[in-house]
Parts: C-alpha cells; sequence; structure tokens
C-alpha cells in the first residue's frame, strides 16, 4: 500500500498494482508485523517534550481507549480528517518495511503525535450518555493498530496505564 496525494481532498492508494480512490483496505490494520525495531527512548521527564512520553502515552491511551470500548461495527467511512491522517501513517507500513532504512523511531514518534492529535480532535469514546457507535468503533480500532505498530517497533513493554 503506498498512500498518494492529500487527505484534504480524497485519498488514493496503490495497492497491489492496482489504484484505489477514496478508501482505504481497512482489514491491512489487523495485519501489523511483530518485531518492526526494537527502538528505545527516554521515559522521564513525563512531558510532551519528551518523544519517550508520547509514544508511551499514545500506546497506553489507545489501550484504554480499547478497555472501555463498547460493542459496535467500525464505520470506516465515518472517519473524520484527522483519524484519516493516522490510517495514511499507518498506510506506509508495507514500503517502510521493504525500506533498508525503515527510520522506525522516527516513523513510531509522528505516528504517536498524530494519534495524539486526533483523539484531542475527536475522541473516540462517546461522551456522556452517548452511544458507541461506529465511528467510535472506527477510531478505536485505528487506535489498536497504532498500539499494535508502536509495540512492535519498541524494544521495551510498552505501557498499558500512565
Amino acid at each position: 500500500m503506498i498512500p498518494v496525494g492529500d487527505w484534504a481532498s480524497e485519498a488514493t492508494y496503490l495497492v497491489r498494482g492496482e489504484l484505489v480512490i477514496g478508501e482505504y483496505p481497512w482489514d491491512q490494520l489487523a495485519k501489523v508485523p511483530e518485531n518492526l525495531a526494537a527502538e528505545t527512548w527516554p521515559d522521564f521527564p513525563r512531558t510532551w517534550a519528551n518523544p519517550g512520553f508520547v509514544v508511551r502515552y499514545a500506546h497506553a491511551r489507545a489501550r484504554w481507549a480499547r478497555r472501555w470500548a463498547g460493542a459496535a461495527d467500525p464505520e470506516w467511512e465515518s472517519l473524520p480528517a484527522e483519524w484519516r491522517g493516522v490510517v495514511r501513517l499507518l498506510a506506509e507500513l508495507p514500503s517502510r518495511g521493504r525500506s533498508r532504512k525503515g527510520k522506525w523511531k522516527t516513523f513510531a514518534e509522528h505516528l504517536a503525535a498524530r494519534y495524539h492529535d486526533a483523539f484531542e480532535a475527536a475522541n473516540p469514546l462517546p461522551r456522556g450518555d452517548a452511544d458507541f457507535t461506529g465511528a467510535s468503533a472506527a477510531r478505536v480500532a485505528t487506535g489498536d493498530a497504532v498500539a499494535a505498530v508502536l509495540a512492535a517497533i519498541s524494544a521495551e513493554r510498552l505501557p498499558e496505564r500512565i
């Protein structure tokens, strides 16, 4: 999968030599390879200026959302633009995996930062008494993929809670 174009308009992917416009092969989110790298980051200080905190907190946040998620089928077409940006980064996995210089550490830091931005813009979990919807399920499933990728890049076990 190779992302082409800009999410501001319409997403385009090159998948197995076939051009796919406007749709992402969502089943690819569940196919995160294990042990992509063995990167490490400092745990402290726990501030946004520390990439290690950003990565660890993204993993913990995604796992928290999964623990609290309800049951609903993901409605991928309802992902807001911020979350589509996260998916776009995830779509780079196959090409990065084929590259000799995957630059996994930088990728993980960018993915974690993009995940936090998306989370703040459109929380994956409903507020108050609102129902857990397919839109929420799509955000939580995207977070699951983020957590799996971050765990596959990290040399150490990432925290479930911070």
